[in-house]
């Protein structure tokens, strides 16, 4: 009988040569160091590749199954808070939420789901405690960086499923450590906690009716960067408008409620379409529910209306904001937007806003929200640039290798990012490095690596001749200098390093032999097969080995020719709009929809004993922060 290992936990290096084990791809490895990825066997890995075909399918489903969600909890949540909020409020709201638990576990479950035959596996008992989070992206992060939450979430869906019947169970008991993570992986892990804490504080309620009124900007714009934002706000300077909210509370009896909600969701789970899965989650969403739903300020009444330009942050406010008539815009902040056929953060970000501001693309999905194109605040920073330094031809040539490594961890449906790629990835990476050492001119290679290492030392995963090469240097987070300094840069994806170059008109190589074609948009399909011709996009590291030894003597030269150049005006126009008057094409745009607002809403109804308790509640948390503040600096 096989045996399927869940986790690192309960893995031995001596169980990698034996026949009768399989892993559960790349959880059962995460933060191993002594095991190098790309050399492990590939038939023994549950890892989703094979499924790759199906895809579409699969995105699509999640796409109707959180709307079902969605609009049960409108339901549900308007009853548990009192309240009458539209499917609008409760989608902007909750549709990341819920968009982000459904999808990892989905993906788990499809993994679980993929294991033939009679297997043997062992489970951590008690795994619901390790799974509840105050949001969703609290419960990715520790999913991302915790091998035990990780354990956890495969055990709780094989024990709670229709795939328990397929395993032979045993249950072990584990115990809790601290989580030890790499350098970067600890600042990343720390930062991006501290940030979703202070947005969950921001949102939580009180048990007591509250009343409260300040003064606010009514346009909220960012833009993509802090620089282009400011920029922004200091052109665009709108009045200050007095804002009012009147919230009830959060329940008193909460648990309670909270209980009765979760029987009419199993209740309904009855009335579903029959599949195994949607019936898993109606009955076991409880488990991986951000608990911060349930502790939400959520508005009886208020006057809050404004324009928001931004990625969707999920607020109370927000939602607040588009049931009074405001409008909330997303905007594009990265690539993987328009150049793909699915992609969950453009699904999410077009779902929750009134319409989405592109870097120049049009194409249209299923989805409703327009597409708005605009030139791009952080592309068009780069039209003035300090333009690379064009090389002596006796002079090194300057390499730089800008490779996406976020493959290694839960995936999110991004066909790009998955994790199964992970493994095909770190062996383009070595033999594109190695190929680079043996060609035979001089050059200098720069390899910029990620922000933080997804539990992942690259350099432990390449080769000793790779590592001590002369030639090649790694520094961490160095893609803005490589992009503006070198002669050429090679990438395996497109990332943002790609547009950025397209904006300077410099020469860049992307190299992928794992990723169909068929994956991307078909607007953008039809560019990539313009560069495979012309020599940009390579899927064979043959060709392009052969590629780059052509035109190492003179790469400016190669990319200066004709059909490269009318290519490169085709992707600034459809794809990467910049322009250095941006600013006003920004302006004309807030101040065009400002209008369709029609002005400010009034003063809201509150009771006079809700304004009294507020005023003297307020000014005793004045009182306290001062005293506060006194007693810390006198110690």
């Amino acid at each position: 009988m096989k045996k399927l290992i869940l986790s690192s936990q309960n893995l031995s290096l001596s169980f990698l040569g034996k026949a009768e084990f399989i892993y559960l791809f790349p959880s059962a490895f995460m933060d191993r160091r002594d095991i190098r990825l790309r050399e492990l066997d590939e038939s023994k890995l549950v890892s989703l590749e094979n499924l790759a075909d199906r895809f579409d399918e699969n995105f699509v489903y999640i796409n109707s199954l959180v709307d079902e969600l969605v609009s049960d909890f409108a339901l549900l949540l308007n009853h548990y808070y009192g309240v009458e909020k539209s499917l609008k409020f409760w989608e902007t709201l909750l549709i990341s939420e819920l968009r982000e638990v459904c999808e990892v576990v989905y993906y788990r479950y499809l993994q679980l789901n993929s294991v033939d035959g009679s297997v043997e596996v062992d489970l951590i008992e008690s795994s619901k405690k390790y799974l509840s989070y105050p949001s969703a992206r609290l419960f990715y992060l520790n999913l991302n960086f915790n091998d035990s939450v990780d354990f956890a979430l495969s055990s709780f869906i094989i024990e709670n499923s229709d795939l328990k019947n397929r395993f032979h169970v045993n249950y072990l008991n584990i115990v809790d450590k601290p989580i030890d993570l790499l350098p970067r992986d600890k600042e990343y892990f720390a930062d991006t906690k501290a940030l979703e804490m202070k947005r969950i504080i921001q949102n939580k309620g009180s048990v007591f009716p509250q009343y409260r009124k300040f003064y606010g900007n009514p346009n909220s714009l960012f833009v993509g960067n802090t620089a282009a934002s400011k920029k922004l706000i200091s052109e665009f300077v709108s009045g200050q408008v007095l804002f009012e909210v009147y919230t009830k509370g959060v329940p008193l009896l909460k648990r309670l409620k909270q209980k009765l909600l979760f029987n009419k969701l199993k209740y309904l789970a009855q009335y579903k379409e029959k599949d195994s899965f949607r019936t898993f989650i109606y009955l076991h969403l409880s488990a991986f529910l951000p608990t911060r739903i349930f502790e939400l300020d959520i508005p009886s009444s208020s006057n809050l209306r404004y324009l928001t330009i931004a990625m969707p942050g999920g607020t109370v406010d927000e939602a607040e904001s588009r049931e009074n008539g405001g409008l909330s815009f997303a905007i594009q902040h990265g690539t993987g937007y328009g150049i793909y056929k699915h992609g969950t953060q453009e699904w999410v970000e077009r779902r929750a806003t009134d319409g989405f501001i592109s870097w120049g693309w049009t194409g249209q999905t299923t989805l409703n929200t327009d597409v708005i194109p605009m030139p791009s605040p952080i592309l068009s920073e780069f039209l003035h640039a300090d333009i690379v330094k064009k090389r002596e031809k006796d002079k090194k040539v300057f390499l730089g290798i800008i490779f996406n490594q976020t493959y290694s961890r839960v995936g999110r449906f991004l066909q790009i990012a998955m994790p199964y790629y992970l493994q095909e990835n770190l062996k383009l990476l070595n033999s594109l490095l190695t190929g680079l050492v043996e060609l035979k001119f001089e050059k200098e290679i720069v390899l910029s690596e990620y922000a933080y290492e997804q539990g992942i030392l690259l350099k432990e995963q390449l080769d000793h001749d790779v590592l001590y090469s002369k030639d090649i240097q790694f520094k961490p987070m160095v893609g803005d200098i490589l992009v503006k300094n070198c002669d050429l840069i090679i990438s395996n994806s497109f990332g943002t390093s790609f547009f950025e170059r397209i904006v300077m008109n410099e020469p860049i190589l992307i190299l992928n032999h794992f990723f169909k074609l068929s994956d991307y948009s078909v607007n953008w399909q039809r560019l990539v097969d313009k560069m495979i011709q012309l020599g940009i996009y390579h899927q064979r590291f043959e060709s392009y080995q052969l590629h780059l030894e052509e035109i190492h003597g003179d790469i400016h030269k190669w990319w200066k020719c004709n059909e490269i150049q009318n290519l490169v005006k085709e992707i600034q126009q459809e794809f990467c709009l910049v322009d250095s008057g941006w600013i006003q094409s920004f302006m004309q745009f807030i101040a065009k929809k400002n209008e369709l607002m029609l002005g400010n809403l009034g003063s809201i109804k509150v009771p006079m004993l809700i304004k009294f308790y507020s005023r003297i509640y307020h000014v005793f948390l004045r009182v306290v922060l001062v005293l506060r503040r006194t007693f810390l600096a006198s110690v």
